[in-house]
C-alpha cells in the first residue's frame, strides 16, 4: 500500500488529523497589529498633509496585503494525516497521497531527517521496513495521536 496517488475522501473509520496554521496566524496577527499602530501614528503625528497621505497609502497598502495573505493562508488546502488500521496516509495540499502500510507491524517511529543546511523533516517509519513517510505540517498530535 506504499505509494503516491491523487487524494480522495477519507474512510469513515479513519482518524483524520488536519494541519493547523497557528504559528503563521500568530505571526500575521502580530504584523497586522504592528502596521495598524504604525498607520495610526503616521496619520496622527505627521507634520504635513502630504506626509499623512503618503504614510497612510504605504502603511495601508502593507496592511491590506498582510490581511489578504493571512486570509489566503487560512483558506488554502491543508495537509492531513489519515490513520486507519491498514495504513497511515499523508495527503499534501496538492492532493497527492503518500501511504505507509501498517502490515509489517504495529511499531512506528518518528525520526528527524536532515535535508541539508538548516532543513529538517519529520519522518514516520514502520520499524523493520525501509518505508518512510514525510510528515510536514502542524498537526494536533497530542489530542488525536493517542487514538491512532
Amino acid at each position: 500500500m506504499s505509494g503516491i496517488s491523487r487524494g480522495q475522501a477519507p474512510d469513515q473509520e479513519a482518524t483524520v488529523l488536519v494541519e493547523r496554521h497557528w504559528q503563521g496566524s500568530i505571526l500575521f496577527a502580530f504584523l497586522v497589529v504592528a502596521f495598524a499602530v504604525a498607520l495610526f501614528n503616521v496619520v496622527k503625528h505627521a507634520q504635513t498633509s502630504t506626509g499623512r497621505v503618503a504614510g497612510a497609502v504605504v502603511f495601508g497598502a502593507v496592511l491590506v496585503l498582510l490581511v489578504a495573505g493571512w486570509i489566503r493562508m487560512n483558506r488554502g488546502p491543508r495537509r492531513r494525516l489519515e490513520i486507519t488500521e491498514e495504513a497511515i496516509s499523508y495527503v499534501g495540499p496538492d492532493g497527492r497521497v503518500s501511504a505507509l502500510s501498517r502490515q509489517p507491524g504495529d511499531e512506528l517511529a518518528f525520526h528527524m531527517q536532515h535535508r541539508g543546511g538548516r532543513v529538517w523533516v519529520l519522518e514516520l517509519t514502520a520499524k523493520g521496513t525501509g518505508t518512510v513517510l514525510d510528515v510536514r505540517g502542524e498537526f494536533p498530535v497530542r489530542r488525536s495521536g493517542r487514538r491512532a
